[in-house]
């Protein structure tokens, strides 16, 4: 089996919807049969018998080729399942992936599956495997809907990712501490081992990222924003103090040794 990337990587959110070709192709044969069978009833209206034997073999044949349409997609979804499930083994003998929409729903694209590694539920693939067993990444996608203001620091590593793949290096991203006040939400972040502060607006409906900065110094990070400076050292970070000029051009001093490791949020003066 083979895999192709595909270069137009789109965030893919939502169910599948009902395959428009799929539509259009029954709906012309149920045109047809209409047609037919009033042409049925018009050349037998003398002899019924044979009109209405010639109306059910026209019926029942229309419904049997529907039913034996969908038999054979979910038959050919689930051998490609099996493909796509033989595939991953294969080639990350280290790692465990999710794959959803094993069983054919109607509606669903044929060979066409969400991936995800399942230490990282949160973020996957969308692969799409043919009859000739070539298999595509279409897609990737990521779900964060239902993360709770606490939880929100985890859609930083999206900040990381411009075309996620199952080969992409995620980074390892830690929350060490955290600051709420009513909508604004602060995090001070380890990712892959140097500090970083995020910066949200939330509320019940949505949540927005407002300000977020890496570490340009190592063991040290401040953000001056809404009315606050925030400063994050960790342990390894050598001073007991900071010293940093404002956005105002005032030189700002703190004492910093029996807070580091925390997040520190200070009034702007």
């Amino acid at each position: 089996m083979q895999l192709i990337i595909a270069r137009d990587n789109k965030n893919i959110r939502g169910e599948i919807v009902m395959d428009l070709a799929e539509n259009i192709y029954f709906s012309l044969i149920g045109v047809f049969a209409a047609v037919l069978i009033l042409l049925m009833l018009l050349i037998f209206r003398r002899t019924k018998k044979i009109g209405i034997v010639l109306f059910a073999v026209i019926i029942f044949g229309y419904g049997g080729y529907y039913v034996y349409f969908q038999t054979h997609k979910e038959s050919q979804h689930e051998n490609r399942y099996e493909q796509i499930d033989l595939y991953l083994k294969e080639q990350y003998l280290d790692r465990t992936f999710t794959i959803r929409l094993n069983h054919y729903e109607k509606g669903q694209v044929v060979g066409e599956f969400y991936v995800n590694d399942i230490e990282t539920p949160e973020i996957g693939v969308t692969l799409y495997i043919d009859k000739e067993g070539i298999i595509t990444q279409t897609s990737w996608w990521s779900k964060d809907e239902n993360l709770t203001q606490q939880e929100i620091w985890r859609t930083i590593k999206l900040q990381h990712i411009d075309a996620y793949t199952l080969d992409s290096e995620i980074p390892t991203i830690t929350k060490e501490d955290e600051w709420i006040n009513d909508e604004i939400t602060a995090f001070a972040l380890t990712i892959n081992d140097l500090p970083a502060i995020a910066l949200f607006n939330y509320s019940q409906t949505d949540y927005g990222l407002i300000a977020f900065k890496e570490s340009a110094q190592e063991g040290l990070i401040t953000i001056e924003e809404k009315d606050y400076i925030f400063i994050y050292a960790d342990e390894q970070y050598p001073e007991k103090t900071v010293k940093f000029d404002l956005e105002n051009g005032t030189e700002f001093s703190l004492n910093i040794e029996q807070h580091k490791g925390r997040l520190i949020v200070e009034e702007r003066p």
